[in-house]
């Protein structure tokens, strides 16, 4: 069997990121952040993390602020923005 994708879910909604981890654990290795010194934390220990999903509305920044942030350092993940925000 293969190994399992690592993803990576940022976001400052608690609810969102239970969820997330609920419907997609047994498929893929799932960790959650609150913020994006928790996510910096998760990348730098997990290099090999492949996707990384992230809540556009945050308070300490956005999503597109922390892609661009992690860009040159964490080039390889697939990065993908969300946002409930209409």
């Amino acid at each position: 069997m293969s190994e399992k994708i690592k993803i990576l879910y940022l976001d400052d909604e608690l609810n969102n990121l239970i969820g997330f981890k609920a419907t997609l654990r047994l498929d893929y290795i799932i960790y959650t952040a609150q913020n994006p010194s928790e996510a910096h934390a998760y990348l730098d220990k997990h290099p090999d993390i492949r996707v990384i999903f992230c809540d556009q509305r945050m308070p300490e920044k956005t999503g597109v602020e922390f892609f661009e942030e992690i860009r040159s350092v964490h080039p390889h993940p697939i990065r993908i923005l969300l946002t409930a925000y209409t």
